[in-house]
């Protein structure tokens, strides 16, 4: 059996209310009080849980990806090539943010399975090639 390395990422994420003259201030002073343990987070903010294969595959090829946003209706579609085609709604940045990590998370586990399918392919050809 073989061993692989997995990285497993586990996010935590708390909403904080600060009083601040503007955002600036209150980025700062979050993360001043974070800094100094008045803000601790634990299992109870957990968001998500990731595993990974690590360390992390490079491209097998290049690739292009088209994201057009709409403002009219808030929707982000993303699309490359027959890998990704994909629509979201996003309100704002952070959901935008997440919308292009799901597109590029299937994006990533498309192009894998067709690793593994050219790999097996190439595993069966050699063994053909063996009995010859």
């Amino acid at each position: 059996m073989a061993k692989f390395n997995v990285e497993i990422v586990e996010t935590l994420s708390r909403v904080i209310e600060v009083d601040a003259e503007d955002i600036d201030e209150a980025l700062f002073i979050a993360e001043e009080m974070y800094n100094n343990d008045e803000v601790e987070l634990d299992y109870n903010d957990k968001e998500s849980t990731d595993f990974k294969e690590y360390p992390y595959p490079r491209f097998q090829e290049d690739f292009s990806m088209d994201i057009d946003y709409s403002k009219k209706d808030n929707k982000v579609k993303v699309k490359s090539g027959d890998l990704i085609d994909s629509e979201h709604s996003c309100k704002d940045v952070e959901e935008l943010k997440t919308a292009l990590s799901e597109a590029f998370t299937a994006f990533e586990k498309e192009n894998y399975k067709n690793r593994i399918k050219m790999s097996k392919e190439m595993k069966e050809r050699q063994s053909e090639e063996k009995e010859k």
